[in-house]
């Protein structure tokens, strides 16, 4: 994947989000969902101390052809965790970009090390980059 084979530092990360959308980040394409038939989110569901959903966005192949109508759009997933009880609470995004092509995302199954302590002051997105099914 296109991300996967970017450098280490900071840019690539925002680069990654300019992939979902040019103009806007994670947080207002969220905002926006209702409206977009290319942004659908999913109920909250919980494992032990954390609070999930997932997000599909339908993004064009090649951002260059946009306004072509006949440009193929692919399906982005990204899951958003948070504390329990932090749902409705307006907090940072950190975006968690797996290492390497070809390895899922990881699944939070409870709130147990760096990911729980994250929850706790951020919003943190897992984009599936290895095109796995979630």
């Amino acid at each position: 994947m296109y991300c996967a084979s970017l450098s280490t530092s900071t840019a690539p990360l925002i680069h990654c989000l300019n992939l979902l959308s040019p103009r806007s980040t994670f947080a207002s394409m969220a905002a926006a969902a209702s409206s977009s038939d290319d942004h659908t989110i999913g109920d909250w569901f919980s494992v032990p101390d954390l609070k999930l959903r997932d997000h599909f966005f339908k993004v064009p192949l090649d951002y260059s052809l946009r306004s072509n109508s006949f440009c193929p759009k692919i399906t982005v997933f990204a899951r958003e965790v948070v504390s329990a009880g932090k749902e409705d609470q307006s907090l940072p995004y950190l975006l968690y970009l797996q290492g390497g092509p070809g390895f899922e995302s990881p699944r939070p199954t409870d709130s147990n090390g760096w990911i729980g302590k994250a929850c706790e002051d951020y919003r943190v997105v897992f984009v599936e980059q290895a095109c796995q099914l979630h």
